[in-house]
């Protein structure tokens, strides 16, 4: 989706490996998951 608004990332994070959050339904995910995700895609922008 973001290359598409022209953006090329430099960099990728996956749930599971980089945020130790396990694979579940999309429904299943938490507020605390949502913000350990967040916080990792600031951490990468720096």
């Amino acid at each position: 989706m973001v290359e598409a608004a022209g953006y090329t990332p430099d960099r990728s994070i996956t749930l599971v490996t980089d945020c130790q959050i396990a694979k579940k339904s999309s429904f299943d995910f938490t507020d605390d998951d949502l913000q350990t995700a967040v916080q990792a895609i600031l951490d990468a922008l720096g």
